[in-house]
């Protein structure tokens, strides 16, 4: 997914990485990085409200400070 945001194709990372996220236990270490990617992409694509609601429903709110983005 990272690779089609560097390229700016947004609607390829999206579904990359809404991809991943229903792949991945819903305890994995790594799913909160996912809704991040998910929320970052909506925001760089100027999609506002969708990373609004995005934000607003993942567990992004809960991230404990030693995740990487904060």
């Amino acid at each position: 997914g990272r690779a089609f945001a560097k390229e700016s194709d947004f609607y390829r990372a999206l579904t990359c990485f809404k991809r991943a996220l229903l792949l991945i236990p819903s305890q994995h270490e790594r799913r909160l990085e996912i809704e991040y990617e998910i929320f970052f992409t909506y925001f760089v694509a100027q999609k506002y409200q969708e990373a609004v609601e995005t934000f607003e429903s993942s567990r992004l709110i809960e991230a404990p400070s030693s995740f990487p983005v904060l």
